[in-house]
């Protein structure tokens, strides 16, 4: 039995030396029988203890008595090649006609010390995380005690760990949750229904002074001796809450300025149209001026002649040769009246009709070239002291329904634009507006032989508020309008191609009639 045991077994007499061995503490200590047999056993003690050994065994001989594996302090053994092995020893005195001796129990425990060192190592490093963890951890019982806490739960809530070690952890917790949170508990024994709060939620809670504050809380469950234990780990979100309330303060602030800049631009735009207004109303008074002005004088040369033919008559001198000529000068200066003042009063419609269609977006059908001749005869003040001309070419009756307005705007925008950049060198130049039949439409190409669009800029020309004129006063909306217009409101496309040496042209390409929704573009579409 002794030979069969796991454990080495060494039988010891009276003065310490081994009368048995078993196969296991040869095994154990790597000495041959034979060595250890009649040898002291202080031989297989480590050398630090052996002159102390043999007193050591001399006071357990003088009161011998059992000791079960493990019971007292570890002990070492040392192995013939010096190796000193930790043992758990036990002890057992036997009492024999031959004399006193001590079977020695003994078992390698290296790979118990092993694991037991692991075991350490890690609970080390889980109490460094513990102890330096950023967020509060607390660990409570069933009953929702506190067991343990972190010191950062000590810096989050103001209390030390032996004000809440022992206590509930509702003391912690701010009304109503501090009400609720023992039943919470109750019900999670009761039914194992994951209903305590907080968990992976945001929630509050109280600091010892008594202020509540905002927190992300997440729990886990684990059991410890068959018992369960809830581990909650507890993160302070004041700032967050804080920056999320900025943040949503500047997006606000975001969408007002938006909402500012949007009405800053309309309003401007509607400045634009103002303007071409302006420029409609100056060449209304310098257009008419001309036949009014030559009206006025037929008038007042007939109220001469009528005057001097009166005067005549008074003293009886009116003769047939006199008044023949009055006959023919009437006739003249009523011909010049009726003419002029037919002029003037053509003008004044046309002009009319050009500054309705500008100041509304309602649709109608129009002859192309008439317009964009009407349209021209308004902006005839802006090039009268220009050495630049302008040139129409459009088939008679091209007709479209569109929103004249519209047309009107993106044409003197156009133009506007060409007189402004085109020709800053003071040359002469020419521009001029080709319509063209399309399958679906009508193509209405502008084109000026001017400097030319930089090709940096020519990605950026449709954007609202660039400009390379800003000193001068430029807006940077014109073709910005013009893009919108062509898109949003006649459901066109508008491409534009530019170089030094050939100048500048938009291709506008508008169908018969305006579609229903509007498909809106990119305004950086250079061109194709």
């Amino acid at each position: 039995m002794v030979e069969a045991a796991p454990q080495a077994m060494i039988m010891v007499d009276a003065d310490g030396c081994m009368v048995y061995v078993n196969a296991q503490a040869e095994k154990l200590f790597a000495y041959p029988r034979e060595e250890m047999l009649s040898q002291s056993v202080s031989m297989l003690v480590p050398e630090g203890v052996r002159e102390r050994h043999p007193t050591l065994r001399q006071q357990y001989m003088r009161a011998p008595s059992t000791r079960e594996m493990g019971g007292g302090r570890d002990l070492y053994g040392q192995t013939s090649d010096g190796r000193q092995i930790p043992l758990e020893v036990g002890l057992n005195p036997i009492r024999a006609p031959e004399g006193d001796f001590v079977i020695v129990s003994i078992i390698d425990i290296s790979e118990r010390k092993r694991q037991e060192s692991v075991l350490h190592d890690q609970a080390a490093r889980i109490r460094a995380i513990f102890e330096t963890a950023v967020d509060g951890i607390i660990v409570i019982d069933a009953k929702g005690v506190i067991e343990t806490v972190n010191p950062a739960t000590e810096r989050l809530f103001g209390y030390q760990a032996s004000e809440v070690v022992g206590k509930n952890i509702r003391m912690l917790m701010p009304e109503p949750d501090r009400g609720r949170h023992d039943g919470y508990l109750a019900h999670y024994r009761e039914t194992g229904e994951r209903r305590i709060i907080g968990i992976g939620r945001e929630t509050n809670a109280q600091r010892k002074d008594g202020s509540i504050f905002p927190i992300e809380l997440a729990i886990s469950e684990m059991t410890i001796a068959g018992e369960s234990r809830f581990t909650g780990v507890i993160r302070d979100i004041t700032e967050r809450r804080k920056a999320e309330v900025d943040l949503q303060e500047q997006v606000q602030e975001t969408k007002q300025a938006l909402q500012r800049l949007r009405d800053t631009q309309t309003q401007l735009v509607q400045s634009e149209r103002l303007a071409s207004l302006g420029g409609l109303v100056a060449g209304v008074s310098h257009e008419v001026n001309t036949p009014l002005g030559i009206g006025v004088t037929a008038a007042s040369f007939l109220a001469e002649q009528v005057a001097e033919v009166s005067r005549k008559v008074d003293e009886g001198k009116l003769t047939r040769q006199l008044f023949a000529d009055f006959i023919r000068n009437c006739k003249e200066s009523t011909d010049i009246l009726s003419n002029n003042l037919q002029r003037a009063a053509e003008l004044i419609q046309s002009f009319k009709r050009v500054a309705v269609d500008q100041s509304s977006e309602r649709p109608r059908r129009i002859d192309v070239g008439s317009y964009i001749d009407e349209l021209l005869l308004s902006l005839k003040p802006k090039f009268k002291r220009t050495p630049h001309e302008v040139r129409v070419n459009c088939p008679e009756n091209m007709c479209i329904d569109t929103v004249p307005g519209a047309l009107s705007q993106i044409l003197t925008n156009l133009l506007m634009n060409s007189l402004t950049h085109a020709f800053k060198d003071g040359r002469s130049g020419v521009m001029e507006i080709n319509v063209l039949k399309a399958d679906d439409g009508i193509v209405l190409q502008f084109r000026d032989n001017g400097c030319g669009i930089p090709a940096e800029n020519l990605g950026k020309i449709f954007d609202p508020f660039f400009t390379t004129c800003r000193a001068q006063g430029g807006s940077g909306l014109g073709l910005h309008i013009v893009f919108s217009l062509v898109h949003q409101v006649l459901g066109g496309r508008i491409f534009v191609e530019s170089s030094a040496e050939s100048g500048t042209l938009f291709n506008i390409e508008l169908p018969h009639s305006i579609p229903s929704n509007n498909a809106v573009e990119s305004p950086n579409e250079p061109g194709r």
